[in-house]
């Protein structure tokens, strides 16, 4: 969600899951640190006559059951319907495949969820983790391009990518992501070298 993209879910009724995807999904957007340009507006159900609203939208999250809505592949980036997913840019297919930091990520959002932290002696419920872990990670990502952002350098190192909590292998996402907030960033580290 940080790359501000459309991604409509879709089901047959009734709509209650899909409408908690929604609510989930918006969890990957979650920070305290505002980075610009990025929001995304979550509509909790969608229908064949929200498309022309959902079409001047830069990004969104939303849901359906009418499954005409697959057909009009030009309001949406992502169609997932129970699963499969499609995709209408074979640019964003390339970043949508699995890194060896997605599964480092995975490794540690597994191991918050089995060692939840508890507040006030408050056990935090799995919901909890989630936003936790992703608001966190978010937070991350956005502190360290928005002060690199303002510095004369506007290099980001190795040691950058691992203060955000990514690898060298989300250079792909990151570049996508610095290209989607019209930032020109220069990422220098031994294992990456790509120009924004």
């Amino acid at each position: 969600m940080l790359l501000r993209k459309r991604l409509l879910f879709y089901s047959p009724p009734p709509a209650a899951d899909l409408c908690h995807l929604v609510y989930c999904a918006n969890f990957l957007l979650t920070h305290s640190e505002k980075l610009r340009g990025n929001s995304c507006r979550p509509y909790y159900f969608v229908n064949i006559a929200d498309t022309n609203i959902l079409s001047k939208e830069l990004s969104y999250i939303a849901c359906t059951t009418e499954k005409v809505m697959e057909t009009k592949s030009d309001i949406y980036d992502l169609y997932i319907d129970n699963g499969a997913v499609t995709i209408t840019s074979d640019k964003l297919k390339s970043l949508l495949r699995v890194t060896k930091g997605d599964r480092i990520r995975l490794g540690r959002l597994y191991s918050a969820i089995r060692q939840p932290v508890s507040c006030d002696d408050t056990p935090m419920t799995v919901e909890d983790n989630f936003y936790t872990f992703f608001s966190q990670l978010n937070r991350d990502i956005a502190t360290r391009i928005n002060r690199l952002s303002i510095s004369d350098e506007c290099r980001l190192s190795s040691q950058d990518l691992s203060d955000m909590g990514l690898d060298s292998s989300d250079s792909s996402f990151l570049n996508h992501l610095l290209e989607s907030l019209d930032l020109d960033m220069v990422v220098s580290c031994s294992c990456c070298s790509f120009i924004q």
